[in-house]
């Protein structure tokens, strides 16, 4: 063997500096990957598989020294880092006649039956495992559900206005209005205002998302609608009662007057009088506001609140 000439040693050194991060990145792969040669940096990326068969992938980066061959069960995700220098790496799936596709560092995607391949460009709001797909035939909900809250594991989605929704996260602090543009016994759609083009289908159980990256509707979380409580409203000395099928009576002593419900939304039920007098009550938690001939605008009336 030559010797090695203080000339050299430098070289040497910088040789086995890249050798020894080159192996890191390949143990990193480790349990059931097949990793090959390695570079010096990684890509880190997420595949979701959505298919009911489990799906045998290959993740290569700018070399075809470094590569993962692995298996993705059904209905579960796996994040892998790819030795690269680049940003990107190539990703193949045969089975789904997917071939050297590029995938970003720290990209998230599905796998959908058919061979179709989205980006999850917004994963961090709705956290959770995959979801196998809705059943064909969703229960609808009881004919005395109100569908106005419908919550998920750290969040929610709320009908604020007439067609308005809003969806609110507390611990990410994730905003998103929608707007409603479908309504069935089983669900209801709802496209979000701002144009990013993502849509959802809020269900008894769960619900689906579209957007520009899923390339279709694909599960994204468990959920339910929350039951509706406000049944009477009660203020000094009288109340405003759910009469059941939209029906609401108003007493008071010996007064009494009907209403028929004509809006409801998280923050208020509004109802209007039955005898043509063009009165019109707001009854929100702790105060109610009333509209008339007179008093066109909507003008606080009473305090009181839901009793619950």
């Amino acid at each position: 063997m030559f010797p090695i000439t203080q000339r050299w040693k430098p070289a040497v050194v910088r040789l086995l500096c890249i050798a020894i991060a080159a192996l890191a990145a390949t143990h990193a792969n480790a349990g059931g990957v097949t990793t090959g040669g390695g570079l010096t940096a990684g890509i880190r990326v997420t595949i979701r598989n959505l298919t009911p068969t489990a799906a045998s992938i290959r993740l290569q980066g700018n070399s075809e020294r470094t590569y993962i061959l692995t298996s993705i069960p059904a209905n579960a995700a796996r994040t892998f880092t790819v030795v690269s220098r680049t940003p990107f790496a190539a990703f193949t799936w045969e089975a789904g006649g997917v071939r050297n596709m590029q995938v970003q560092h720290n990209g998230q995607y599905v796998l959908q039956a058919g061979g179709n391949v989205g980006r999850i460009d917004d994963a961090a709001r709705l956290p959770g495992p995959a979801l196998p797909p809705p059943p064909p035939a969703q229960p609808a909900p009881p004919a005395f559900m109100h569908r106005i809250i419908w919550q998920y594991d750290g969040g929610s989605f709320a009908l604020i206005a007439p067609g308005i929704w809003c969806e609110h996260n507390p611990t990410t602090g994730f905003t998103k209005n929608y707007r409603e543009i479908g309504r069935t016994n089983t669900k209801i759609e709802l496209e979000a205002i701002d144009g990013s083009n993502v849509k959802f289908r809020l269900y008894a159980g769960n619900c689906s998302w579209n957007t520009p990256s899923t390339g279709g509707w694909v599960p994204r979380a468990q959920g339910a609608w929350l039951p509706e409580r406000r049944t009477t409203w009660l203020y000094s000395g009288g109340r405003f009662a759910d009469l059941g099928a939209n029906r609401w009576v108003e007493t008071n002593g010996g007064y009494r007057r009907e209403y028929r419900e004509t809006d409801r939304c998280r923050d208020y039920i509004e109802v209007e009088a039955t005898d043509g007098s063009g009165i019109g009550f707001r009854l929100y938690d702790n105060s109610c506001s009333w509209r008339t001939p007179s008093v066109p605008d909507w003008t606080e009336r009473a305090r009181g609140s839901w009793n619950r």
